[in-house]
């Protein structure tokens, strides 16, 4: 198996497809199209412990954006993966975004290889309708033309499909609730992301160790009450009633003498909320909550426009979620994505 992560995300359900249906297979994580912003504290300790469960490590190189270095940088690197997956030949090559040219070049190196898409967040749960309309026409048109590019450019067959896991390079997809998946996946043979192998020791052992590295004792999780993952400050500007009601939740768990942890959204910090010192914990912001759940147990999550509260119940039964929806996003395409998966939402009245 060869996984290709993006994202930290990935690297969670990687682990626990190495520790579940993949555990008898060779398995190698590689890191590829990665963004500077994020730091995959997972995969830094896997790179740092003992190789328990994957066969290979490795990282590739992001692929330049600027246009004059794109074309001898990008071929070598796609060129050196192209290799790296023929000498490995996997039976199957998992990614997160098939949109990738590191996806091809893979699938260009061990052409019988399965392309796999795995579960990358909102995309996997997008109707088709939410795609439609002039501003998806002017899209296509341009992702057409990018997709022209970046042949020219790489010399790889790159897709762009216009949902996620909807190439025709992806034949299968795991994912964490396959009865809502997007259309595009359809057509795929979709398996579920199991909570089990989320229990294994190793992969517990990881992401506690992985929640160290990133400055947290994993410790002080436990027996947690509440733990609220807060969205861009931006987004609170602009619904400035939500500041309130998160307040309220901290202010009450606390006269209960409960603890509270929170994070922050990964690019900005939300101001004006007061934290209980004694009773409070900060998550540390590039730390995926995700990689929480298998150290938490009876916790209330809520969240604000966070695939989190998706991914936490799955991941770990027992932890109960909530979003806090302002009345203006009650039609957002996400709240309809909470309401399909059996969120419960907490309706926010209109700000006078």
């Amino acid at each position: 198996m060869l996984f290709l992560t993006s994202a930290p995300q990935h690297s969670l359900w990687y682990l626990g497809l190495a520790a579940g249906p993949c555990r008898d297979d060779r398995c190698a994580l590689v890191q590829t199209h990665w963004r500077e912003d994020r730091v995959d504290f997972l995969l830094e300790t896997l790179k740092a412990g003992p190789q328990d469960l994957f066969t290979e490590l490795r990282t590739f190189p992001k692929l330049v954006s600027r246009p004059r270095d794109r074309l001898l940088h990008g071929r070598r690197v796609l060129a050196a993966l192209t290799r790296y997956a023929r000498e490995f030949r996997p039976d199957c090559i998992m990614v997160g975004n098939d949109s990738h040219p590191e996806f091809y070049a893979a699938l260009r190196g061990a052409p019988d290889a399965i392309g796999v898409y795995v579960d990358d967040g909102w995309g996997t749960y997008r109707s088709r309708s939410e795609c439609g309309g002039l501003a998806a026409a002017w899209q296509r048109l341009k992702t057409g033309a990018s997709v022209r590019a970046r042949r020219l450019t790489f010399g790889v067959d790159n897709e762009r499909p216009a949902l996620v896991g909807g190439s025709r390079a992806v034949h299968q997809a795991w994912i964490m609730a396959p009865d809502y998946a997007n259309a595009a996946l359809s057509g795929k043979l979709l398996q579920s992301i199991e909570s089990e192998w989320f229990h294994d020791p190793r992969v517990v052992g990881h992401c506690a160790a992985a929640i160290r590295r990133a400055g947290l004792d994993p410790d002080c999780l436990q027996e947690l009450d509440l733990l609220l993952v807060l969205p861009h400050e931006a987004f609170l500007r602009r619904h400035p009633e939500l500041r309130g009601e998160l307040q309220k939740l901290i202010d009450n768990c606390a006269a209960r003498g409960g603890r509270v942890a929170f994070k922050h959204h990964p690019r900005m910090r939300a101001g004006g909320l007061h934290f209980p010192e004694r009773q409070s914990v900060e998550i540390p912001q590039r730390l995926p909550a995700e990689i929480l759940a298998p150290l938490l147990s009876q916790t209330l999550v809520v969240g604000i426009m966070t695939s989190a509260l998706i991914f936490l119940p799955r991941l770990r039964p027992g932890i109960r979620v909530q979003a806090l929806v302002p009345h203006a996003a009650m039609n957002d395409p996400v709240t309809r994505i909470y309401r399909n998966m059996g969120v419960e939402l907490l309706e926010q009245a209109m700000p006078e």
